[in-house]
């Protein structure tokens, strides 16, 4: 989820204050402008997702890769415990469960893909959608919060935390249920 080091120069360039008001698109814009010729970013990841109704955490680590040019593309891979890619390109998403098979599989279903055209936004630093879905405000000087403006996204807010180098180092998203998943970065690589 190499998104995050994007997400985290997303968090500290938002709002001065804490409590202050939340960033429009054009301020948003402005601040991500250094991004727009990114060509891919890429990362490791792990994550662990809290169930609360289970009262239990599950694990996982991957990788991931965003190209921004020429086309846009997201593969997202879990590799432990076991294998699962899912990949957005072209709006289309599909997912492979093995890594001895070339075929993907579309995936059809709306809101899945609603909330993974959400990631590619963060992901590429997609100002406008970035925008346009959330209310973007700087909690601390190393965090962002994210909250959807939306009533029908399953998530509460995101928290991006960044280095001081301004990349995405950890990633927290709560959702509705207040189960969430928090989710570290590392070995991220960016080329323009």
């Amino acid at each position: 989820m190499r998104h995050i080091i994007y997400f985290t120069v997303l968090l500290l360039v938002a709002a001065p204050s804490p409590k202050g008001p939340f960033l429009s698109e054009s301020q948003l814009s402005q601040q991500l402008a250094h991004l727009n010729d990114l060509k891919k970013l890429s990362a490791d990841f792990s994550q662990v997702r809290n169930v609360k109704e289970w009262g239990t955490a599950i694990k996982t680590s991957g990788h991931f890769e965003v190209i921004n040019k020429p086309e846009k593309r997201i593969v997202w891979k879990i590799t432990a415990p076991s294998y699962t890619a899912i990949k957005m390109e072209n709006h289309q998403l599909s997912i492979k469960t093995s890594t001895d098979s070339t075929a993907w599989q579309s995936m059809d279903n709306p809101k899945v893909v609603a909330q993974m055209q959400n990631i590619f936004a963060w992901l590429s630093m997609d100002s406008k959608i970035i925008a346009n879905d959330f209310n973007v405000r700087k909690m601390a000087p190393q965090t962002l919060q994210l909250i959807p403006k939306s009533k029908e996204s399953i998530f509460q807010k995101i928290n991006v935390h960044l280095n001081s180098e301004g990349q995405v180092t950890k990633l927290k998203l709560v959702e509705k249920s207040q189960d969430s998943i928090d989710i570290q970065f590392s070995n991220t690589n960016i080329v323009k």
